[in-house]
């Protein structure tokens, strides 16, 4: 008898992993629409209501928490973040420093810094954690 079922539950796995794949995929490429580059001002308004809800001491243990640094130390995975920092006012113009990072860590793929792949995932940060990252970030204090 599970002989004779065992083709359907193989069958049915093999459906549900490429639907969830498939949603995976559409999840990491939300770049048509999502980013900052088509709506600049309606992202520089969301940093500016960000900003002032950091808390600098916060960020360190956030970039280890949410596994920042697994990427971000490795050049060949993710750009350094130092680097993300010194080039993010000149990265994707008109975009500011500030705005350039918030669609870095929102809609990671929007922009993918030549060299690198895709392969940011989509973190789920509270305001207060973003705003920390991105002041973090940028160097500011609150």
């Amino acid at each position: 008898m599970l002989q004779r079922r065992l083709p359907l539950f193989l069958a049915l796995f093999m459906v549900v992993a490429v639907g969830l794949t498939a949603v995976a995929i559409v999840l990491l490429n939300r770049t048509d629409r999502e980013n900052c580059l088509n709506s600049a001002s309606e992202c520089d308004a969301r940093v500016a209501e960000l900003l002032p809800l950091a808390d600098l001491s916060l960020a360190p243990q956030l970039l280890v928490d949410k596994a920042c640094l697994a990427c971000h130390n490795l050049a060949n995975i993710a750009p350094p973040l130092e680097l993300a920092t010194a080039l993010a006012a000149s990265r994707r113009p008109p975009l500011s420093a500030a705005t350039y990072l918030y669609e870095s860590i929102v809609y990671p793929n929007a922009f993918v810094v030549e060299g690198y792949n895709p392969t940011m995932p989509l973190t789920e940060l509270t305001d207060e954690e973003l705003a920390s990252l991105i002041a973090h970030l940028l160097g500011e204090a609150k």
